[in-house]
């Protein structure tokens, strides 16, 4: 049962207060499983009596309240906002089970656990925004949270804050420039700059019951950025640089979750760019994007030696992912392609690529003329690597592709290795969509009470450019979030928890490839 009730209160122009609490009352209960002994024959038998059942509850509350205010006038444009929030989740579990060889199972058989876990998140915010004229911009915001949890080392986790400021300025709108720059030159141009903080409590509140005590995950942001329209509002570009690190992320190493200061920087930037115009029946539009993204492990720190150099995240054929001051996360590491070392036992191990892609792009185009219209869009990846590990002879599946076939697969001691032979460039450029379509005129369509028809096939996910040659390389990249088995209160099981961040970024272990799509269509407007 979930609910909410919420008031809303102006008592005055501008200022408007709002409150809300809501609610969440959950039981899940699982009936008996019970066993009793049977014989079939002699290897389908059962000798015991065993029984199991599950009885949880999961409760919790969240209300918060703010007060709002706007003032417009003169060309100044106020807004100012300020309130809390606070959440409260409580779980509770109790699971029975009993077990005997000879007798049905009686109370004194009867094993019972309760597992109680709990938190609670404490929150108070305030932001402005402040308008001039439409020329000056300013907004900044401010928050401070406390999260709490009886169940992990710490008795509370310590008041964090989080800051946020942000400004711009539209350069075009200014006196200096609108009487001296043709507005069919330069429609707009204008310039911004933002930093801020941010927190996550997630992987905290999933670990609330391990042993987790070092506080939230934060990232600092950086963004720095440029806005113009050129030709009559032909061309537009966007471009932004930006930085990103975050830093106290729940870090695996060695089957153990370590509280550590593992931080990691993302920078690049971001560029868009279109293009639209008409001549005569004819218009089009031209539109693309790119992001680059330079990813570095930040050095690490708190005194845990085996964490604080190289770490292994995954291995399979050779090829290991690995975690590491410097480089990018969980980055390829293994025995290059070309070592020919009498003797394996001594070969270096070197880094042969990182699944996160430095670039990604993509484009679209519409054309359109007396009722036909074309639109292609598409999407690809740069600078990233795969590693196949279901290919190679080394993983026992003789059916291999001819490119893991030649001299590199002899013994080790006299030829190549097998990690770095089975690295492959993963950069691909997809055609995502190509749709062609016709639009029926009206003057036909009218007459049988039809205000628009249009038919249309379409080619979805039907042409990739790529050298990878074992598959899709697209989901070949898309890995999987590190897992630990953690008994669950909630779901009453052993469960797979994912935390972290990707460690098989890159690895490809028999993913399951794209559909390619053939679609008819016809759409009627009455």
């Amino acid at each position: 049962m979930n609910g909410i009730v919420y008031a809303r209160l102006t008592p005055f122009k501008g200022f408007t207060f709002t409150g809300r609490f809501g609610y969440k009352l959950e039981q899940r209960d699982q009936p008996g499983i019970l066993s009793v002994p049977y014989y079939f024959s002699d290897r389908l038998k059962y000798d015991y009596y065993s029984f199991s059942v599950n009885e949880n509850s999961h409760n919790g509350y969240q209300a918060d309240a703010s007060a709002e205010y706007s003032f417009i006038k003169g060309g100044h444009d106020l807004n100012a906002k300020a309130g809390f929030y606070y959440e409260n989740t409580s779980l509770v579990s109790r699971k029975g089970s009993g077990f005997t060889e000879n007798t049905a199972i009686g109370p004194d058989d009867i094993n019972i656990e309760t597992t109680e876990l709990g938190f609670s998140d404490l929150a108070f915010f305030a932001q402005a925004g402040y308008t001039f004229g439409d020329r000056y911009g300013i907004q900044a915001s401010f928050r401070a949270d406390k999260f709490q949890s009886p169940n992990i080392l710490a008795e509370e986790f310590s008041w964090c804050f989080f800051p946020t400021i942000s400004a711009g300025w539209t350069i075009s709108n200014e006196p200096f420039f609108k009487n001296n720059v043709s507005r069919n030159a330069i429609s707009r141009l204008a310039v911004k700059a933002s930093w801020g903080k941010g927190g996550s409590t997630s992987d905290y509140e999933t670990f609330s019951y391990a042993f987790l005590n070092s506080g939230f995950e934060t990232s600092d942001h950086l963004n720095i950025g440029i806005e113009t329209s050129l030709f009559k509002n032909r061309l537009n570009i966007i471009a932004d640089w930006f930085q990103k690190k975050t830093e106290n992320i729940p870090f695996y190493a060695s089957n153990t979750i370590y509280a550590v200061h593992s931080s990691v920087m993302n920078s690049g930037v971001d560029v868009e760019m279109s293009w639209y115009d008409r001549i005569g029946d004819f218009s089009y539009g031209i539109s693309g994007n790119f992001s680059t993204l330079n990813n570095e492990v930040m050095p690490l720190g708190d005194g845990n030696e085996n964490i604080s150099r190289l770490t292994v995240g995954y291995s399979s054929d050779g090829v290991k992912t690995a975690y590491e001051t410097g480089m990018p996360m969980w980055y390829l590491y293994g025995y290059s392609a070309d070592t020919k070392f009498e003797n394996y036992d001594y070969w270096e191990m070197t880094y042969l690529g990182q699944g996160i892609p430095t670039m990604y792009y993509g484009t679209s185009i519409n054309l359109a003329y007396k009722g036909f219209d074309l639109y292609v869009s598409g999407y690809g990846t740069a600078g990233n690597s795969i590693a196949n590990c279901i290919f190679s002879p080394v993983s026992g599946i003789k059916n291999i592709i001819k490119d893991f076939l030649g001299e590199e697969w002899q013994e080790y001691g006299q030829y190549k290795s097998q990690s770095g032979a089975v690295v492959f460039d993963g950069s691909f450029f997809r055609i995502k969509q190509l749709q062609l379509g016709y639009t029926i005129p009206e003057r036909l369509t009218r007459k049988i009470f039809i205000q628009n028809a249009r038919v249309f096939v379409s080619l979805d996910d039907w042409f990739t450019f790529s050298s990878y040659p074992c598959g899709d390389p697209e989901t070949a990249t898309t890995g999987t979030r590190m897992t630990n088995s953690i008994y669950s209160p909630l779901n009453a099981f052993i469960e797979q928890v994912p935390y972290g961040t990707d460690r098989q970024l890159g690895i490809d272990y028999g993913s399951y490839p794209m559909s390619k799509k053939l679609i008819f269509g016809l759409s009627i407007r009455f």
